[in-house]
């Protein structure tokens, strides 16, 4: 009997189990891999995630972007961050692996800014709404809320007078309040301001508009937030050399149609149908308001003598760059509105300037200084003339400016 040892198909397999075993071995060694995560524009990204493909391993750039991980040397690693294309980098050896993610536009529609920070709109609970910024700068509006009318459902933003800079009622699912205003709060990069003037904020400079309206998006502000939240972050510094942009526009306002009114023919006829002895005192012989052709004679309408065709023009600059250590942002505007009604007219001067700096390895301080001036001249269209700041008037005051307009008479004198 032969010894299996002797065996030359014995002595093959062992053979090529040894070879496997030390193929094994060598391709099991681990390396510390190290590195740094940015995006398209060079900016660390803190918080991206590094894991090994098929496996358990695991970790997070820190604040600088740094990352580091001990993986066997045939792994794959994934990198990802919100908002970003995913990638993966086959390791082969390499202790130092850089990379550059790429914006994915698809993801960031999906990512939205709540009062607790940012989580995907599939796992939000809540009920929120956002802003296409791109559209609120675009709208040729004096104001933040006239760009917001008609853009979120469950919004209301209503405007009681026509007035150019006249702030607008915004509601968010209706009335009803513990602090007795059906006024939303309004966040402003992170901090709530109560009786806040939306008008006093250039909508060029917005970067993201969330509207919170559920009970669980809102439940963080409390009380404050019973009438909803708007979440408003201003742009600020990116990474980079300084850019400069400059954006106008100009416009022309002009009413399209206007009220028919009578003839001073028509309105004295109608008035000596009311009172025969009253129109023969106030305005004499009515065949006195015919031409010889018999049409009425040229009154005054008194749309042409207030209304009058007016100009709206925007100049915005903004300047804005930095480095990794410090980011900057500065913008001017300057918006100016003529009023369709003659001495009426709005002008706002808007300056803010943002700062972002890293004080130390593990801190960073930032400081956001604005400056508004705004300038509305003529007086309401629908309160109280006696009084046109009176809080609480409505069309239904003692002078409506536009009623009396259209009411005037034709004949002349004061209306």
């Amino acid at each position: 009997m032969k010894n299996k040892s002797n065996n030359p198909f014995m002595k093959r397999f062992l053979f090529m189990v040894s070879i496997l075993l030390l193929t094994t071995t060598v391709y099991a060694q681990k390396i510390t891999v190290s590195g740094n995560v940015t995006d398209e524009n060079n900016v660390s990204l803190p918080g991206a995630t590094i894991l090994v493909k098929l496996g358990k391993r695991g970790t997070t750039t820190d604040f600088d972007g740094n990352y580091s991980i001990e993986v066997s040397q045939s792994k794959t690693l994934v990198f990802s961050y919100i908002g970003y294309k995913s990638q993966e980098i086959k390791i082969d050896g390499k202790s130092v692996i850089n990379v550059k993610l790429e914006a994915e536009a698809s993801q960031l529609d999906e990512i939205v800014v709540i009062g607790y920070g940012e989580v995907k709109r599939k796992d939000l609970t809540g009920s929120v709404g956002s802003i296409e910024v791109d559209d609120v700068v675009k709208a040729p509006v004096a104001s933040l809320d006239q760009a917001m009318a008609g853009r979120i459902s469950g919004v209301q933003v209503t405007s009681s007078q026509g007035r150019p800079g006249s702030s607008s009622s915004i509601k968010i699912r209706g009335t009803g309040s513990l602090t007795q205003s059906s006024s939303p709060l309004y966040v402003i990069d992170g901090f709530p301001v109560e009786d806040f003037d939306i008008t006093s904020i250039d909508q060029s400079d917005v970067e993201s508009m969330e509207v919170l309206k559920g009970p669980s998006a809102v439940a963080i502000y409390g009380a404050r937030g019973g009438n909803g939240v708007i979440l408003i972050t201003t742009r600020s510094g990116v990474q980079g050399k300084a850019q400069v942009s400059y954006n106008t526009f100009y416009g022309v306002n002009d009413i399209t149609k206007r009220v028919d009114v009578l003839s001073p023919y028509d309105f004295v006829d109608l008035r000596y149908e009311i009172n025969d002895v009253e129109a023969a005192n106030r305005y004499g012989a009515l065949d006195a308001y015919l031409k010889p052709d018999g049409t009425s004679i040229n009154g005054i309408d008194w749309q042409d003598e207030v209304f009058r065709d007016t100009e709206v023009k925007s100049h915005t600059v903004s300047v804005n760059g930095g480095t990794a250590e410090s980011k900057y942002n500065l913008s001017l505007s300057n918006y100016k509105s003529e009023g369709l009604l003659e001495r009426s007219g709005f002008e706002r001067t808007y300056i803010k300037f943002k700062l972002d700096q890293k004080v130390a390895k593990n801190l960073r301080a930032g400081a956001n200084v604005s400056y508004t001036t705004t300038s509305v001249t003529g007086t309401h269209t629908s309160t109280n003339i006696l009084d046109p700041g009176v809080s609480g008037g409505s069309s239904s005051a003692r002078f409506n400016l536009l009623k009396d307009i259209v009411q005037g008479r034709p004949t002349g004198g004061l209306f």
